[in-house]
C-alpha cells in the first residue's frame, strides 16, 4: 500500500473496527443488535478535525483560523459543552505512542 490515502483509509477502518470489537468484549451478556430494543442499541458519535499541533506537516494541509482567537474559544467551548451533554462510555483518540503515558496520565 504505497499510496497514503489508500493506507490512511484502511487505518482508519481498521482503528474502528478494533474499537468496535473492544467495546464489544467489555460486555459479557452482549446481544446481537437486532436482539436489542432501540433503546438499548449503541449510539456512536464520530468527531473529527485537522491536526493544529504539526503545522505544514501532513501529506494535505488546509488553512485553519487561529485556533486561541475569542471565536474560536467560544466555538471550541461550545463543542467540548455538546461532548460533555452526549457522555460518552468510550473515546478513542489518534494519540503517538511515545505520548500514551503523559494522554493516560491526563486522562
Amino acid at each position: 500500500m504505497s499510496n497514503p490515502s489508500t493506507w490512511f483509509r484502511s487505518a482508519w477502518y481498521g482503528s474502528l473496527l478494533a474499537m468496535v470489537f473492544a467495546s464489544a468484549l467489555t460486555h459479557a451478556e452482549t446481544k446481537l443488535l437486532r436482539e436489542r430494543t432501540l433503546d438499548q442499541r449503541p449510539t456512536l458519535l464520530i468527531v473529527g478535525t485537522g491536526h493544529l499541533n504539526n503545522p505544514g506537516l501532513d501529506l494535505i494541509n488546509i488553512k485553519v483560523d487561529d485556533v486561541l482567537s475569542e471565536a474560536r474559544q467560544k466555538q471550541i467551548l461550545a463543542i467540548v459543552e455538546q461532548l460533555a451533554s452526549f457522555q460518552p462510555t468510550h473515546v478513542a483518540v489518534e494519540w503517538s505512542l511515545q505520548d500514551q503515558s503523559s494522554l493516560d496520565a491526563r486522562y
